[in-house]
């Protein structure tokens, strides 16, 4: 016959693992279409790196705070380690102007490093502020043989084809949870007549509002105390017969 305190062990252990469950990884969703990304998104923040460079010119930053705008900081990592370095272009700027579309906005430009035969990608992490879950950004590789370019959400991968044709490639995210890092890079080796460039980078919410690190439920932990109590209860009753 058994040992009613073994039993009554075994069962308190069952019922706290029936409460701990799993994190759940927050759902993330991504778009191409522009329409589409703001339409699922509001409250959203341009940032057009205006006041960053001079008319027809373009401003290097290469400390490790780069430059911040509405809050969001944007820093331009070289392939060298603890070597920072990342361009605001201008609009009416010779390499930029025939690229920037409506040719109104500045654009940041990412630090590629090419060497003989390509150089190794250096990428920009940018920082969000508090509470954000929708982000979008227009990207534009120049590259005669196309550009991917790998995006990173707070550690989640993505992948994106440039447009051939050197327009903007669109790019946006939504996700249950609040964002906190991203960052861009090209994928592989940076071609040497490569240039890349973020422009129309906005962040606001996502239609549901951000998922905030929850606190566990009261009422599951609520039963189970109760439960435990009782159980203790009738193993000293058990004893005391």
């Amino acid at each position: 016959m058994s040992n009613p305190s073994v039993r009554l062990t075994a069962l308190a252990i069952t019922l706290l693992s029936a409460v701990i469950v799993p994190a759940r990884p927050a759902a993330i969703t991504t778009f191409s279409d522009p329409t589409s990304f703001d339409a699922a998104a509001t409250g959203l923040t341009v940032d057009d790196f205006q006041g960053y460079a001079p008319a027809g010119g373009q401003t290097s930053y290469a400390s490790s705070s780069g430059i911040s705008q509405n809050g969001v900081e944007f820093i331009g990592y070289t392939s060298t380690p603890g070597s920072f370095l990342i361009y605001v272009v201008n609009a009416t700027a010779p390499q930029w102007a025939s690229y920037s579309g409506n040719g109104s906005n500045n654009a940041l430009q990412l630090a590629t490093t090419p060497s003989a035969g390509g150089g190794v990608a250096p990428f920009v992490q940018i920082a969000l502020p508090a509470n954000v879950n929708a982000v979008g950004m227009d990207l534009v590789g120049v590259n005669a043989g196309g550009l991917t370019y790998n995006i990173s959400v707070d550690g989640t991968p993505f992948t994106i084809a440039a447009n051939s044709d050197r327009s903007p490639t669109f790019w946006g995210v939504t996700s249950q949870a609040s964002v906190s890092t991203i960052t861009l890079s090209l994928d592989g080796t940076v071609p040497a007549d490569a240039a890349v460039y973020l422009d129309n980078f906005q962040f606001g919410s996502a239609d549901a509002a951000p998922v905030m690190d929850p606190a566990p439920e009261a009422a599951p932990f609520v039963l189970i105390g109760s439960g435990l109590i009782g159980l203790v209860a009738f193993k000293k009753k058990l004893g005391a017969d």
